[in-house]
């Protein structure tokens, strides 16, 4: 068994084993063989999964989570959806901004011109402007009502140098 060095063991019922022995000696091939050659088949057929984060209407499942959290009274409220959307902004690029040197670009802009102007006027509504035109599906999980309160997470964010 010259480089064949995986290995895999599994336990089946008596009843399966019999069904895959038979259609093995059918097919002119060894337990093994058989097996093998049904599991590479399957596998060549199964679509590679994406090694991005899932993102679920085009938001990512931690904010829909952080929003959960917030809903059902989590101790920051939507003020940490703010902070996490800030935080993680430069990894939201939306679809509709192909480009991802623009999109950093508009990320640089919204921090050092938007959200430092917006700490010094103390004025969140900046901030809702942005996220609405930019990230319209982040904001759509805010209720309008918690508007301010995640702005104010993402100014914090701001203010503590986290936004990557």
């Amino acid at each position: 068994m010259k480089g064949k060095t995986g290995m895999i063991t599994i336990r089946i019922e008596p009843e399966i084993k019999d069904l895959i022995e038979q259609a093995a000696v059918q097919e002119g091939l060894s337990i093994s063989s058989f097996m093998i050659a049904a599991a590479t088949a399957r596998a060549a057929r199964a679509k590679p999964r994406s090694t991005k984060r899932r993102h679920r209407d085009g938001a990512p499942a931690y904010l829909h989570h952080a929003c959960h959290t917030a809903r059902n009274g989590g101790p920051r409220g939507y003020w940490a959806v703010g902070y996490e959307a800030a935080r993680h902004v430069e990894s939201l690029q939306p679809s509709s901004v192909e480009d991802p040197e623009k999109w950093s670009e508009m990320v640089d802009e919204f921090c050092d011109n938007l959200l430092s102007d917006a700490e010094q006027r103390q004025d969140p509504t900046l901030v809702v402007a942005w996220f609405r035109e930019h990230l319209p599906n982040v904001m759509a999980l805010v209720p309008s009502r918690r508007h301010e309160q995640f702005a104010l997470g993402a100014i914090e964010c701001y203010h503590d140098g986290k936004i990557e």
